[in-house]
């Protein structure tokens, strides 16, 4: 081996990440969800030891992650896990991502609910090794800097979040919906194994009926 090349590496690395700490200092102790979607309805949430894990907390971050996780630093959840994240989440997405996500997030009342995705606070990241080494910690650091420096040059705008080439939701009558229903749902109890499925499709029924009562109206307007 070569421990003096090594060892100036993983200075040079370490340097690098204390640098990105200080640019970050507005940041400090900012709460970042780290997600990898299976399909639209189930996330992967890494949480610690991660490598992702140890890049946040290397620059100051805090990882919205706490659940147990596997061998491989994640846990499986589906949506309804994102609700219980702190109010002021960034939420960071890992690509690649199912080809259909996009439109069927756009339709998924639990999804366009969440205080990150209605605020622009969601980040897409390209594909990073998950168990990688230095330098993939090091690559993290500088794509969570990246998506939070641009958030800042952001600030004030009220558009929320849409994926590359999904269409905007339909109007704000769904998200009224989701205002009134919000402070039920986001209780410990309405979360567990049994409300967790049952709220969502009350949410869902109710923002469908809503559609046809308002086509119905255009239809007799026409």
């Amino acid at each position: 081996g070569q421990p003096d090349k090594a060892a100036r590496y993983i200075a040079q690395v370490d340097g690098q990440l204390v640098a990105i700490r200080h640019q970050l200092e507005q940041h400090r102790g900012q709460s970042l969800a780290v997600i990898q979607f299976i399909d639209a309805r189930n996330v992967r949430v890494y949480g610690k030891p991660s490598l992702f894990s140890t890049a946040l907390e290397k620059i100051g971050i805090s990882n919205a992650g706490t659940g147990a996780v596997n061998q491989w630093g994640f846990q499986s959840a589906d949506l309804t896990h994102l609700v219980a994240l702190p109010e002021n989440t960034t939420i960071f997405v890992i690509k690649p991502y199912p080809a259909d996500l996009p439109g069927k997030l756009q339709e998924n009342v639990i999804w366009q609910a969440l205080p990150a995705v209605r605020k622009n606070r969601v980040v897409l990241a390209e594909p990073i090794w998950t168990l990688g080494g230095l330098s993939t910690v090091l690559r993290f650091a500088q794509t969570v800097r990246d998506g939070l420096l641009a958030q800042d040059s952001n600030a004030g705008s009220n558009a929320a979040f849409r994926f590359p080439g999904s269409a905007r939701i339909e109007g704000s009558a769904d998200r009224d919906i989701l205002d009134r229903h919000r402070h039920h749902w986001r209780r410990p109890e309405t979360t567990g194994r049994n409300r967790g499925i049952l709220l969502p499709r009350v949410l869902r029924q109710e923002c469908s009926a809503n559609r046809v009562h308002s086509s119905a109206h255009r239809q007799a307007d026409f």
